[in-house]
């Protein structure tokens, strides 16, 4: 019988720590059974944690990139105790310490402090996830942007862009799931919802860029359509990573749609849209792509139609 609880947090670039309270065998991938990752150097199935009655072990589950801690490389099942740090590509997995059985659910939440605490029947009820629209969006050549002009002409920039993004939001039923310095990672309830409020930014950058000469954003944007699953006020899963793959693939001013989101929005008639390309997209495949003609079809005033 186990009677310690077992703690890990899960740092990934880009989100919010997290800790996980490992109550049971846990793998970690991109597409598993469990802790979904969305660095790209992670596997679909990357490794597993397992409980012990003295802590916690690490076995690699066949990665291609590999699993390491403390800079090791995992060649069989590994003990971990406090303070062990595992490494999957970019993501470091630390254990934290341990809690014995007789501590209550408030001590648990003192010692995580500001991050999350999933609990492996939560992990598992998530991952039930929901259907939605996922639009990413960002600047094109930010950084070199943000050295010509410098860091308060940038900020300001900045700040004017996300005004716009924004606005158009509230407009379009959307939510802001996290900014990303010179993008934004958001949500809407159905493709159509995503698509016009797409267009409505893209027109809405442009006319700004056409009456100034002191405002030059470009922005590209991604649409995908698909199960997610929403964790810690995030979101995580394949998905997600294929709408991100899809808005990396566009050029300054374009918004690219994915195939499900296509066949979603296109029948409707009024959209407009460039001949689809494929495209290999890094760990999931060949994907076709649309470009919608946002300088065309639904006009900026009204509503979206689902």
């Amino acid at each position: 019988m186990i009677n310690e609880r077992h703690m890990v947090e899960v740092r990934e670039p880009g989100r919010l720590p997290v800790r996980l309270l490992i109550e049971d065998r846990l793998p970690f991938g991109r597409a598993c059974e469990g802790y979904l990752l969305t660095d790209t150097k992670a596997s679909r199935a990357h490794l597993e944690l397992r409980p012990l009655s003295t802590g916690l072990e690490v076995r690699d589950l066949g990665s291609s990139n590999g699993t390491r801690v403390n800079g090791a490389t995992v060649t069989a099942p590994v003990p971990l105790g406090p303070g062990d740090r595992i490494e999957v590509g970019d993501t470091r997995i630390v254990v934290a310490p341990t809690l014995t059985a007789d501590e209550d659910a408030d001590a648990i939440e003192r010692a995580v402090d500001a991050t999350v605490v999933v609990k492996r029947d939560e992990l598992q009820a998530a991952l039930v996830g929901s259907t939605i629209t996922i639009v990413f969006s960002d600047i094109v050549d930010s950084t070199a942007l943000n050295d010509l002009l410098g860091d308060r002409a940038w900020v300001q920039l900045l700040a004017r862009h996300d005004s716009i993004l924004r606005a158009q939001l509230d407009r379009y039923e959307g939510r802001e799931v996290k900014g990303q310095g010179d993008g934004f990672l958001m949500t809407f309830p159905s493709a159509r919802h995503g698509l016009v409020f797409a267009i409505a930014v893209q027109r809405e950058l442009d006319a700004v860029r056409s009456g100034t000469h002191d405002f030059p954003v470009r922005v590209r944007m991604g649409v995908h359509t698909g199960e997610v699953v929403h964790q810690g006020g995030d979101l995580f899963g394949r998905h997600v990573n294929l709408a991100a793959r899809v808005a990396a693939l566009g050029g300054a001013d374009e918004v690219l749609v994915s195939q499900l989101a296509y066949d979603l929005a296109a029948p409707m008639g009024d959209l407009v849209w460039d001949p689809h390309r494929v495209e290999d997209l890094k760990g999931i495949g060949s994907q076709s792509v649309h470009p919608l003609r946002w300088r065309e079809g639904p006009g900026h005033h009204g509503s979206a139609t689902r």
